[in-house]
């Protein structure tokens, strides 16, 4: 539930730990055919979406360097061949041969005893079209096997106290073609109030800058009470289908009786977010937000275009229901800043009429 930026720590320890009481006891502690021992490894590339870039909910950032050389000694530790090539992946888009390996010396020494000859060895392996993590309610899916195109889509149930927690539950990312554009601003640098009782002042940790809806003004609270329920996950190959109720990671003054949310995701074609709603009391219009860290340009009401630098998609809405606002993010500390070099902003889309009970519906898609 940390993420991706710190399985090195978490995971990645525990196969270190296990090979040196494996070498102390003579070859005779090897708990490879424990399911959960493999889940832990094979978590690092589930989480993967396409070059550098992992899913990066919680304390983590977009961008991670990761361990290729520890990832390919644990793929062999447990024979998992798609482990050791996503190893070889990662390797070979960190430019392995030519930098001198970093990080803890153990780790150093064990890349150096690797060499550079196991780049060669391509094994055919099926890249994992989704996932769905059932204790910690994500889920992950792409287009195809072919890692830089196509769409990749992730979103998150969990509760509001997670290990590195933000106020996050109900949130998603959006990537096309290895590049975000639907993004998670992921964890700025740390400072004492990181780990204090003020850390929800820190913006990005805020359920305000993720892609979940501000309610009668309110956002979410931290806490393991406030959390999805009902969650469900399907994938019939075609469509991947993600569901939750978010009320609960609400306090009582937000006075939600009932948020569903549904996001439909189409391979090849893009991904529907549906709200649907019912308010004990409406006080201020819900805000739907939702950040990107590229260049918005309104083509009509009602349709957006996001432009990267080589590609664009299109973002649907209500016009007759939704006024959008067009808003940047300036409060980017160094850490922020290096991964988003561009700054960040957010697309906020305010209800026009006073509603306790509605659907509301946006479309991300290609064309």
């Amino acid at each position: 539930e940390e993420g991706p930026q710190y399985w090195g720590h978490a995971g990645g320890k525990l196969y270190e730990i296990i090979d040196i009481l494996n070498a102390m006891s003579g070859g005779k502690f090897r708990p490879y055919t424990n399911q959960k021992i493999n889940n832990i490894a094979k978590y690092i590339s589930s989480a993967h979406i396409s070059g550098n870039y992992f899913v990066n909910f919680a304390d983590a950032s977009p961008k991670i360097d990761s361990y290729p050389g520890l990832i390919k000694q644990i793929g062999k530790m447990i024979d998992d061949k798609e482990l050791e090539e996503f190893a070889r992946e990662l390797a070979i888009s960190n430019n392995w041969e030519a930098n001198a390996p970093q990080g803890e010396l153990s780790r150093v020494i064990e890349d150096l005893m690797l060499g550079n000859s196991w780049l060669s060895d391509k094994n055919k392996t099926q890249v994992e079209l989704s996932h769905f993590f059932n204790q910690t309610g994500m889920c992950v899916a792409r287009d195809s096997e072919d890692k830089a195109h196509g769409f990749f889509f992730a979103a998150k149930g969990g509760h509001n106290n997670e290990s590195h927690n933000h106020n996050d539950v109900g949130t998603f990312i959006l990537y096309y073609n290895g590049i975000p554009y639907l993004a998670d601003a992921g964890v700025g640098t740390y400072t004492q109030k990181t780990f204090s009782s003020r850390r929800y002042e820190i913006w990005n940790m805020q359920s305000d800058y993720h892609n979940i809806p501000l309610i009668n003004g309110v956002g979410q609270s931290d806490g393991e009470q406030f959390k999805a329920e009902n969650v469900s996950f399907n994938d019939d190959g075609n469509n991947v289908s993600f569901s939750l109720n978010i009320e609960t990671a609400y306090p009582q003054n937000a006075h939600v009786h009932e948020w569903r949310r549904d996001y439909k995701y189409t391979r090849a074609e893009g991904l529907t977010i549906r709200d649907n709603y019912n308010l004990n009391k409406w006080i201020q219009p819900t805000e739907y937000r939702f950040v990107t860290p590229l260049d918005v340009v309104e083509l009509a009401p009602g349709k957006l275009v996001l432009k990267s630098e080589n590609e664009s998609i299109y973002f649907y809405y209500n016009a007759r229901a939704l006024a959008f606002e067009f808003r940047s993010l300036g409060q980017m500390d160094e850490r922020l800043s290096r991964n988003w070099p561009n700054g960040l902003h957010q697309l906020v889309f305010t209800q026009k009429k006073r509603s306790k009970a509605g659907i509301n519906e946006f479309r991300v898609l290609k064309r």
